[in-house]
């Protein structure tokens, strides 16, 4: 039986894509939840958002493929 775990939640569908797209270019087979029902608008807080899955044997190498190099804000950006 797969067993799959939560590595990231976001509140905004797009991110959660992103990173989705991160992980599988690292390798790493992802699934997704709740991803329709926050788009409906009010309900994304209240069932936590949408969350990012892996298999559980993956889910150390995803932690640390998300924390080395998956960020929102490009490279180089300067923030005033």
């Amino acid at each position: 039986m797969d067993s799959w775990v939560i590595v990231q939640t976001f509140i905004n569908p797009q991110e959660a894509y992103m990173a989705k797209a991160f992980l599988e270019s690292a390798g790493i087979e992802t699934r997704m939840q709740d991803e329709l029902t926050v788009r409906t608008g009010i309900h994304a807080q209240a069932i936590g958002g949408v969350k990012l899955l892996v298999r559980h044997e993956c889910w150390q190498e995803a932690l640390k493929v998300l924390e080395e190099g998956f960020s929102l804000i490009p490279a180089g950006l300067e923030v005033p």
